[in-house]
């Protein structure tokens, strides 16, 4: 008897804390998936723990195991025994052991036991006989593999053995939440640097132009020659205003992601109507249309997120529009499990295939001041929305053609 690959609940006790806890196979496999170490390469620290498990339990083998939807993967073993680094759900020994409701799988004699006796790492091959596993449970209480002991001779396992295997079980998912840990702080310091240098070389502008104004004020008002002071004092205003919009806009990209932030159900068509509400004026200059079609009417995500993303992409969508051209923007929402898809299409001046490449990165500009104002902000700030959420965001768009923003948000309910 197999359990299937896919499609089942996972019944899992969580060590130490007596509550059990059912989730569907695609999210246990998002969560392992989330660590990034199928297909990785061999690892010291993983290799330390299965041989000390094998010593242990007195077993020839030791491995460390994850199960994805199809597959068996070995991410340490210690054996002289032929067993295959990576075998099919169907074959596999440790998917019985992510069902298992107690804290260790233990089979002293696989050739008795009527969900292994047919298995082929028992019948041929290896010839398997002792196998025990502790499932290696996230914090969030998903089983996505095990760490096991094999033999080709029956064996049992005592009381300081088992507890021992579930000791080094919760060691093997600290090192896969160290992995993770580092993997974002990687990211994290990447996106500094470029956050860094953008700030420094775009916030410089202002400052320098403002600077480099009030001297040319200021030799005019010694000279009594007010001729141009005007002139200068609205740049200065105009400066001002451009690094005022600069920072706040460097603020809410700063503040999408930060920690407890409540997600909830949102209803988006009020929500879009709350948007409008706050470009009324802008609307009624441009005569806008701006609707809202469904089909999926609410999803589950970070309020404020979420009106910052479509307060830039309709305010994108009302900004480059064409001159002759009245701006007619829809959104819509519909689902593409896992997730939710939000898509906001415009009539506007749309985009070259390059520039749908650009648009995304922080102060990235495609036009001047003189032509659009901005800063450069609101698309990377929509970026960090849909990463915020599990997801991600592109652009279809043609020259001339108006474009559709596409934003995909995880199903995290």
């Amino acid at each position: 008897v197999f359990v299937p690959a896919f499609n089942w609940l996972v019944d899992i006790k969580l060590f130490g804390m007596g509550n059990r806890k059912e989730f569907d196979d695609d999210s246990r496999i998002n969560a392992l998936r989330e660590y990034d170490i199928l297909d990785s390469q061999p690892e010291e620290a993983y290799d330390d723990i299965a041989v000390i498990a094998a010593q242990i339990c007195g077993a020839t083998i030791g491995a460390i195991s994850f199960i994805d939807g199809k597959r068996q993967w070995l991410k340490a073993q210690t054996t002289s025994v032929d067993i295959s680094r990576e075998i099919a759900n169907e074959h596999s020994l440790c998917i019985h052991a992510l069902n298992e409701t107690g804290d260790v799988l233990v089979v002293p004699d696989c050739t008795k036991d009527e969900r292994f006796a047919n298995n082929i790492l028992v019948k041929e091959g290896a010839k398997i006989k002792f196998y025990a596993a502790a499932p290696l449970v996230t914090p969030g209480g998903f089983a996505i593999g095990a760490l096991c002991v094999l033999d080709t001779g029956e064996k049992s396992l005592d009381t300081d053995q088992v507890k021992s295997l579930k000791v080094l079980a919760r060691q093997v998912i600290q090192l896969l939440e160290l992995r993770k840990s580092n993997r974002l702080l990687e990211k994290r310091l990447k996106e500094l640097e470029q956050f860094s240098y953008v700030v420094s070389h775009d916030l410089r502008g202002p400052v320098k132009n403002i600077s480099a104004l009030i001297k040319l004020l200021d030799i005019q008002l010694k000279s009594n020659d007010h001729k141009d002071s005007g002139i200068y004092m609205s740049k200065i205003s105009k400066e001002s205003d451009r690094m005022n919009n600069m920072i706040a806009d460097l603020l809410d990209y700063s503040l999408v992601g930060k920690q407890n932030q409540k997600m909830e159900w949102i209803n988006l068509e009020e929500l879009v109507n709350d948007v409008k509400l706050g470009m009324e004026q802008k609307i009624r200059e441009t005569g806008a249309e701006i609707m809202f079609k469904g089909p999926v009417s609410s999803v589950f995500a970070v309020k404020t997120d979420i009106l910052r993303l479509l307060q830039n992409l309709l305010e994108n969508g009302l900004k480059f529009k064409r001159n002759t051209i009245t701006p007619t923007i829809s959104i819509a929402c519909t689902e593409e499990d896992p997730f939710w898809k939000i898509s906001v299409s415009d009539n506007g001046i749309g985009l070259t295939a390059v520039d749908s490449e650009k648009i995304f990165e922080i102060f990235s500009r495609l036009h001047t001041n003189e032509q659009y104002q901005g800063t450069g902000i609101g698309l990377a700030v929509c970026k960090r929305i849909a990463e915020n959420h599990e997801g991600k965001i592109w652009v279809e768009s043609k020259l001339n053609l108006g474009s559709i923003f596409h934003v995909l948000l995880k199903k995290n309910y």
